[in-house]
């Protein structure tokens, strides 16, 4: 139930002698909020981190809080990325203390004094420009995500948008049709929100009398779209029954309203979007493995806020900036790490909902403290785990689909057999495996040394 165009939006797995780890500034100093920069790590030697101005240290002289040479970064023999205190000086890790020295992973925050950076391993190249279309961020999944649109946009195949709740699917469907110059409109529908009735009706339309109520012919929202983009937002809601009509529809490309006698042809470029895990969805006849075949001719894999923390306060001023049309006010350091520590588990939608509280929280010449916003640290039970960068969401070759990966829950550690395949899943990196159960980096290496399970051997390469 794959395509050849099938793409996670990820980092590929690939070692190529040109791979190197960035690490890139999200913030120097609470204020002013600075865009972020890249700092790229020697291949050999230390980095050190401070406010001295040797040529060996990366400056933060605008950081009162930060020691002259306050921590170092070096590689280990296995060249993995490794951050040490220097002296007494406080240094965290996803908000977690560093005593002496600490393995960094990709996508850590590190934090020191009042300056916040987030450990990058990507092949692809830093990019300035933060947004295009609504599609905000410098993250490498970000840049991914804006070369498949510009590499499909004007392409005819069917998108297939998957990812959790509140990631932007909808404005990349926008950004889809913005790009393919189509000259029709854009047309969203949520099927989850179509009664089951009047789904067929809705979508394809009806002749007057077709049924009870239906006293005027109606096009369709199909119809509605001729010329332009037609997007199925989740798509994995819609009734069984009218999948295979859905189907026939994207094969055929025409039309027959409910009543008619003949169908007639349609131009309309087609993205779907899901947050149901369309695999399992087949696997218990809940979806049809024919119907996802067809909408699958290109899959888009949206990654969650919490996988992509370079983002977060640059995404935070975009929509403040749209919702109330002038920057950010003044944030508290303990507030800009509150954000960046935090899990997201609503993806953008409650980042949008933080831009709302931060303005009725501000006032003129006052710096807004983490008491401006509520953020709650749940999860949502239906969420899934982050994907890791390296990971891709495809079924074996024989088409059936890996084993689930249950979530510990409690304190209890997790049997041998679950923590190794968590370890599989998210490729040997620890700290991405932390953060999809809600644990601590070091409540997982108290499992591991329980259990016996050396991370190192499910890592790539």
């Amino acid at each position: 139930m794959t395509s050849p165009h099938d793409t996670t939006l990820r980092e590929r797995s690939e070692k190529t002698a040109s791979m190197h780890r960035q690490l890139v500034a999200v913030c120097v100093g609470a204020q002013p909020l600075l865009p972020p920069r890249r700092f790229d790590l020697p291949a050999k030697g230390t980095l050190e981190l401070g406010r001295a101005t040797d040529p060996d240290v990366l400056g933060l002289a605008a950081d009162p809080r930060v020691s002259r040479r306050h921590a170092q970064i070096t590689r280990d023999a296995d060249a993995r990325v490794v951050i040490a205190t220097i002296g007494a000086a406080p240094l965290y890790v996803n908000g977690e203390p560093v005593t002496k020295k600490q393995v960094l992973e990709d996508g850590d925050v590190v934090l020191l004094g009042e300056s916040a950076f987030v450990l990058r391993e990507s092949l692809t190249k830093f990019e300035g420009a933060a947004s295009e279309e609504g599609i905000v961020g410098i993250s490498p999944a970000m840049v991914a995500l804006r070369k498949a649109i510009a590499k499909v946009a004007k392409t005819k195949v069917t998108v297939l948008l998957l990812g959790e709740s509140g990631t932007g699917k909808e404005v990349v469907a926008r950004a889809l049709h913005d790009r393919s110059k189509r000259g029709g409109a854009f047309v969203a529908v949520n099927c989850a929100a179509i009664p089951g009735a009047l789904a067929e009706a809705q979508l394809f339309g009806h002749v007057a009398g077709a049924f009870t109520g239906a006293v005027k012919a109606s096009p369709g929202l199909f119809r509605a779209a001729e010329g332009g983009t037609l997007f199925l937002d989740e798509l994995g809601d819609l009734p069984l029954e009218l999948q295979p009509k859905l189907l026939r529809v994207l094969e055929e490309r025409k039309v027959s309203p409910v009543g008619a006698t003949a169908a007639s042809p349609i131009d309309v470029r087609v993205v779907t979007a899901t947050h149901h895990d369309l695999f399992d969805d087949v696997q218990a006849d809940r979806f049809r493995g024919d119907l996802y075949a067809r909408i699958a001719e290109y899959v888009v894999h949206m990654p969650p806020l919490r996988a992509r923390r370079e983002d977060v306060l640059l995404l935070l001023s975009h929509l403040y900036r749209g919702l109330h049309g002038r920057g950010l006010p003044a944030l508290s350091f303990a507030l800009i790490k509150s954000l960046l520590l935090h899990p997201w588990p609503f993806n953008v939608r409650e980042l949008r909902s933080a831009a709302v509280q931060l303005e009725l929280a501000a006032v003129e010449g006052v710096v807004l403290d983490t008491s401006a916003l509520e953020l709650r640290p749940l999860t949502p039970k239906s969420m899934t785990p982050a994907p890791t960068p390296m990971s891709k969401s495809t079924p074996s070759k024989s088409g059936a689909k890996a084993p689930k990966t249950p979530k510990p829950e409690g304190r209890h550690p997790p049997s041998q057999d679950d923590l190794i395949a968590l370890l599989r899943r998210h490729k040997g990196n620890v700290a991405e495996l932390a953060r999809s159960q809600d644990r601590s980096r070091k409540q997982v290496y108290r499992w591991l040394e329980a259990l016996g399970v050396d991370p190192t051997e499910y890592r790539d390469g």
